[in-house]
């Protein structure tokens, strides 16, 4: 995703793992910080409807997540 970002170009990360989820943001976060890179950054869960359906909605947790210290090379 960041050398999509870097290329000006579109990414989708899926991962089942919240913490790796987290540290993707973070890391994201900073690249965003650290260049003149105008993106947006959109964070989803699937979660089960109340009629028993998965559905996708926002993850505000991760939009919360601290930036890491340091740009990826």
């Amino acid at each position: 995703m960041i050398a999509a970002l870097r290329n000006g170009r579109n990414s989708i990360g899926i991962d089942i793992d919240k913490e790796y989820c987290q540290m993707a943001a973070r890391n994201l976060k900073v690249e965003i910080n650290d260049s003149s890179i105008k993106a947006k950054l959109i964070f989803q869960k699937m979660t089960n409807g109340s009629s028993g359906k998965m559905k996708i909605c926002e993850d505000q947790s991760l939009y919360k997540v601290k930036t890491a210290k340091k740009v990826l090379k």
